[in-house]
């Protein structure tokens, strides 16, 4: 599963409410994940309701039982059970998100002091950011979170090996949370990518910046 739109496919997934189980079990791994799962929700529920619009009104207006009108009668509770499945979704996704919407308030943070010579981003939100999507995760420890923020955000320094992720998830669910960084908290830096895609490829072990480089943003 390469990305969302894999994962949301109009030829089944939705007709399958064991698969939207599956989304909603992969929408708890990681809150980068989730926001980006409801961003693409929500753009294919506009387009179902657009396409339910049209067959709707033709079938009004045709009136009849024609070949069209048959191909209608077949499609239109498909697309509204995608529909309704869509929502389902949608409906879970953002209750999780409405638990979790507070930011992490670290109580470490004043133990542990770094400077971000990386970017523009403050410190703290850095440090918030990468807490709660690797530490509370329990995709790294505490102590190996701030080792990474000191080789990759302070003193921008290679690591002698990558670091290991403890539970691993899916490489999208954990990729998404490097392009979530990028996108969302750095606000997406033009010309910048190949910097931010660094910071996984260079730093965790099973990622490569040479295949980052086409994927990276495909999760979104």
């Amino acid at each position: 599963m390469k990305n969302i739109i894999e994962l949301i496919e109009f030829s089944g997934i939705l007709q399958n409410l064991d698969e939207c189980e599956k989304l909603k079990s992969l929408a708890k791994e990681s809150p980068s994940f989730k926001t980006l799962l409801l961003e693409e929700i929500n753009s294919r529920i506009l387009n179902l309701k657009k396409r339910i619009g049209y067959i709707e009104k033709d079938q009004k207006q045709i009136g009849q039982l024609t070949s069209v009108m048959k191909g209608y009668h077949t499609e239109l509770p498909v697309q509204k059970s995608k529909l309704k499945n869509l929502k389902d979704l949608v409906e879970f996704v953002s209750e999780e998100q409405i638990k979790k919407i507070e930011v992490h308030k670290n109580t470490a943070v004043g133990e542990f002091e770094f400077s971000n010579n990386f970017d523009h981003v403050d410190e703290k939100d850095v440090l918030d950011f990468f807490y709660s999507n690797l530490v509370k995760t329990k995709y790294i420890d505490y102590e190996r979170l701030k080792e990474y923020l000191v080789l990759a955000f302070e003193e921008n320094k290679l690591p002698e090996k990558g670091f290991t992720i403890n539970n691993k998830p899916t490489d999208i669910v954990f990729r998404s949370i490097f392009y979530d960084y990028y996108k969302r908290i750095a606000g997406k830096p033009y010309g910048k990518q190949k910097k931010y895609i660094a910071l996984l490829g260079d730093y965790f072990v099973g990622f490569n910046n040479k295949s980052l480089k086409t994927n990276f943003s495909k999760n979104y």
